[in-house]
């Protein structure tokens, strides 16, 4: 899995993987209604399996929202 390469590859990221029916609480609080379901930051879902770079993408603009920064400059 692609989130838990990154987790290995830095200490600033972590990632865990729950089992739904196992944890039907967790599951509940995300609104798991299918699986994969990605959770970035409490901010980023989305559902499926994607492509290692969309994944990437996805990681970084959750990771942007998180500290207000914007991937495009500020107009002057």
């Amino acid at each position: 899995m692609t989130a838990h390469r990154l987790a290995l590859a830095s200490p600033h990221i972590r990632s865990v993987s729950i089992e739904a029916q196992e944890y039907p609480q967790v599951a509940a609080a995300y609104a798991v209604s299918s699986v994969p379901k990605m959770v970035v930051n409490d901010r980023v879902a989305f559902l499926g399996a994607l492509p290692e770079a969309a994944f990437l993408d996805t990681v970084l603009r959750a990771v942007e929202q998180g500290n207000g920064a914007s991937s495009t400059p500020p107009p002057e």
